[in-house]
């Protein structure tokens, strides 16, 4: 699934940079356009919240993928950790809004993937 997303990820990023009204406007504590790590670097310390929440909701995304194909989880363990990192460590540098989308997109997946689940049970 993240692997689709990924043109679409390129695509929001340059629409955040070619249009001011996105890349100049703010949402709740972060300015869209600006990167975590300038923010940190200039003293604005919730953009570490940022990065935590971008963190935390890939991971749960992550595991809920390992526990669905328990066969192959073994083999994909590290393959999800490893992209795992590779998020967290480009967040640092992506504008705001693209990691604000990565999040909400994840929240949508484990909410989805949990509602799937309670109809299986059912």
């Amino acid at each position: 699934l993240a692997f689709i997303q990924l043109p679409l990820l390129f695509a929001f990023y340059e629409a955040i940079n070619r249009t001011p009204a996105i890349f100049e406007d703010k949402f709740l504590l972060f300015n869209l356009g600006t990167t975590p790590w300038v923010g940190i670097t200039n003293g604005e310390y919730a953009y570490i919240l940022l990065i935590v929440l971008i963190f935390l909701a890939t991971l749960v995304s992550f595991r809920k993928t390992l526990k669905d194909q328990s066969g192959q989880a073994a083999n994909m363990k590290f393959t999800l950790y490893f992209m795992l990192a590779l998020i967290v460590y480009s967040s640092f540098t992506i504008a705001s809004a693209v990691g604000i989308y990565w999040i909400v997109s994840n929240l949508f997946t484990i909410i989805q993937n949990l509602w799937v689940e309670r109809k299986k049970v059912k």
